[in-house]
């Protein structure tokens, strides 16, 4: 395999979509800190201020510098359309502004994720216009998530959650009527000159009610500008952000597509929700993050469902949607975990197990665990055989995620870096490059689950009078979130990225090139002895590739507090245990992956099998 060519990375696009991602975010915490950190407090003005902006910028960078053509308007009747949009818009954002005062960014993301649900009930109110029944059925985790978010809010306001969710609807709202008052291909206007001509009407509207409602705001910013003369460079960049998110929004839709656009903005909030409680440290509760976590997921299956629609009503579906492969992979990954845990289990003590130094005769200093059998016979006879269970609670958890996700994503993720309008046989480098990318992503979103995991397994048989540390996988949950705050959750995140990433890319890559090379070879067809021996064989890959860093995130996350860094862990851990260390618990590993991915590839094809037979009914 040859090393790919740096000429053939796209860096332009890369460029955009990273300024796409800063802009997006940039601006939503900007705005946080202005109106609610800083004590700015007047939304509306604050909307004229980014309205103003985007009227000179937009002019700008068509007339002037050329970004995108000019679009003359056809009509007065097509100007007055544009002006009903550029009032909803006002609205929705001004509504935005007002929530961003009284909740914290990751509750306001979570009720913002929700417009899926706002747009699907508005189209079918206004248009009558109807999806698949698998896609309502995916709205229903992005509305249960936001009602468990809400209930587990510890800053929730009532005001504050009244304009959030007005605003989401206020989006949706403006979404459905676009597609009416602009549904004509004369009248369509990208979303460069959309913005040219609806940002001054939103000028001309917002300037009155900012008079009316927010009295005397120019002569209460010039004196708060005296007295901090960085509040107008704050607002200056603020506003500036606020058009180059349109603007990278553009571009990136340009050189990529309108679907890569779709699968980047699943990922920004989350993005946003973890680096807005890294600055501004709002407390989170566990039920807070479990509800948003749902709704993301929700969204996710709900954007890839409306793909699958849209490519099936093109005849261009060749496999099973999104939700299908999620729901096909999750379940498999389930199931192969409930079978191979006891292996996970072994595999965890002996990695945790520190290399002892005896005098002659101490016993005592002697491995406990040897072997894999002997570990799982050690671990039964000493706590009962349950004990082998431990953590399959959060290690279902973690499959549902994790095991869907990295699945899941895997088609898009390969599309964005390949293109849509690729044709032929996808490189290996393309693919393996997209398995990590899906399993960095979707390990990130488990990672509070892997935790607790190997939290669980890890705790042995303790003295009498010795209470446990959990009682169970909720209380795990909730114990360290009260003890260690949540940041906790994502205890050996680095260690678990390379580790998941790289045996997720080993384990898929491997499993597709094996199953591709038997059935190149007569008698070889795509059935269970092809996928046995391909699962084998993707098991094996992964162990090989994967054991150190298994090995530096088990000890990371069974006892974070006797390392430093994964750096420190890994350095400790090779000069106190040697190097045969980071393989430590190899054959038990590859007793569990082997299995696993057996277990798991062979029922993700029967899986898959049943998932199109209902899809194509």
């Amino acid at each position: 395999m040859t090393a790919a060519d740096p000429s053939s990375i796209p860096w332009p696009t890369i460029g955009w979509v990273a300024s796409w991602y800063g802009s997006n975010i940039g601006v939503l915490l900007l705005n946080k800190y202005l109106l609610s950190n800083y004590g700015f407090k007047y939304p509306i003005f604050l909307t004229l201020c980014h309205m103003t902006a985007c009227s000179v910028l937009s002019y700008v960078a068509i007339a002037l510098m050329k970004v995108a053509p000019l679009q003359t308007l056809k009509s007065k009747v097509q100007l007055a359309k544009i002006a009903g949009l550029s009032v909803v818009f006002c609205f929705s954002v001004v509504c935005g502004n007002v929530s961003l005062r009284y909740l914290p960014v990751s509750f306001n993301q979570a009720v913002g994720a929700t417009t899926p649900f706002f747009t699907a009930v508005l189209a079918f109110l206004m248009i009558k216009k109807r999806e698949e029944w698998v896609t309502y059925s995916t709205l229903i985790p992005v509305v249960a998530g936001v009602i468990i978010a809400s209930g587990g809010e510890p800053s929730f306001q009532l005001f504050g959650f009244i304009m959030c969710v007005t605003a989401t609807a206020a989006r949706a709202f403006k979404s459905v009527l676009q597609q009416i008052l602009l549904s004509s291909d004369g009248e369509k206007l990208n979303s460069m000159n959309l913005l040219l001509y609806m940002a001054p009407i939103a000028v001309i509207c917002l300037l009155p009610a900012t008079i009316l409602m927010e009295k005397n705001v120019v002569w209460i910013t010039l004196e708060l500008a005296r007295k901090d003369i960085k509040l107008i460079w704050y607002l200056l960049f603020n506003s500036s952000l606020a058009y180059f998110v349109n603007l990278t929004n553009f571009l990136v839709t340009k050189h990529t597509s309108a679907l890569t656009l779709q699968v980047l903005g699943n990922a920004k909030g989350a993005v946003a929700v973890v680096v807005s409680i890294m600055i501004f440290k709002n407390p989170v509760s566990f039920m807070g993050m479990l509800g948003y976590g749902l709704t993301v997921v929700g969204v996710i299956l709900y954007s890839e469902a409306k793909k699958s629609s849209v490519m099936v009503a093109d005849n261009k579906k060749s496999d099973i949607s999104f939700a299908g492969t999620f729901a096909s992979s999750a379940f498999s990954a389930c199931f192969a975990e409930i079978c191979t845990i006891p292996l996970d289990t072994a595999k965890v003590r002996l990695q945790l197990q520190k290399k002892g130094v005896a005098a002659a005769g101490d016993a005592a200093a002697l491995p406990k665990y040897r072997g894999m059998l002997g570990t799982v016979a050690t671990v039964a006879r000493e706590e009962g055989l349950s004990a082998l269970w431990k953590g399959i609670v959060p290690g279902l958890h973690r499959q549902c995620l994790y095991g869907g996700l990295r699945i899941g994503l895997y088609e898009p993720i390969k599309t964005l870096y390949v293109g849509d309008d690729f044709v032929g046989d996808v490189p290996l480098t393309k693919k393996i490059l997209a398995a990590l990318t899906t399993g960095a992503l979707a390990i990130t979103v488990a990672n509070p689950t892997d935790l607790v995991k190997v939290r669980l397994q890890a705790e042995g048989r303790l003295p009498p009078g010795v209470p446990k540390r959990y009682s169970g996988a909720l209380n795990a949950y909730s114990t360290i979130l009260r003890q260690e705050g949540v940041g906790a959750l994502w205890t050996g995140i680095g260690p678990n990225i390379a580790r998941n990433a790289i045996i997720n890319a080993a384990e898929l890559a491997s499993y597709d090139q094996v199953k591709q090379t038997l059935l190149k070879i007569p008698g070889f067809k795509d059935n269970i002895v092809t996928h046995l021996f391909a699962g084998l064989g993707a098991g094996f890959f992964a162990v090989c590739i994967g054991s150190p860093v298994d090995v530096v995130k088990s000890r990371m996350m069974g006892d974070s507090s006797a390392y430093k860094s994964t750096i420190d862990c890994f350095v400790k851990t090779l000069k106190n245990d040697g190097p045969l260390a980071f393989y430590k618990g190899f054959i038990p590993n590859f007793g569990r992956l082997g299995s696993w991915n057996v277990i798991m590839f062979l029922t993700f094809e029967q899986a898959k099998k049943f998932a199109k037979s209902i899809e194509s009914k």
